[in-house]
């Protein structure tokens, strides 16, 4: 499956394979994790560990085949890094912020797990999961 066709969570779990009750399974997971917590922190836990675990798989469907090499500091490696803006509805506001060229080196610090492959890939994420990564930063 080409990453342009991947444009809802139900295309994530198709291009790799996953059963369609594959998000159900991992809440019931989480869940069973959360009770070693103080019942005051499981439900924001659960909801942390599914928007990772969506998040993760998001990225793995749309990156397809192709894995970073952390050994080769010459090859490409993008994070979505999200501009973000209070508004009225929200206390906290969400949006995409990237630059098409840049001729420097920068350091972040951003999950390893949540790279893209190039440019294309990162904003076809940012277009079709933006709710997604929004639950991941915001819980």
């Amino acid at each position: 499956m080409h990453y342009t066709e991947i444009i809802n969570i139900e295309a994530v779990f198709k291009a790799l394979g996953m059963k369609p009750d594959a998000l159900k399974n991992a809440e019931v997971a989480f869940i069973k994790l959360a009770k070693l917590l103080p019942p005051k922190l499981r439900e924001k836990y659960i909801k942390r560990k599914l928007a990772e675990f969506v998040v993760d798989i998001i990225t793995l469907a749309i990156n397809g085949d192709w894995e970073a090499d952390w050994t080769n500091t010459a090859q490409t490696r993008l994070s979505i890094w999200w501009f973000i803006k209070a508004n009225k509805d929200k206390k906290y506001g969400f949006g995409l912020s990237y630059l098409d060229y840049a001729n420097t080196y920068t350091v972040t610090f951003v999950g390893a797990r949540h790279v893209f492959e190039n440019i294309e890939k990162l904003k076809h994420a940012a277009q079709y999961f933006s709710e997604y990564y929004e639950d991941y930063y915001f819980q």
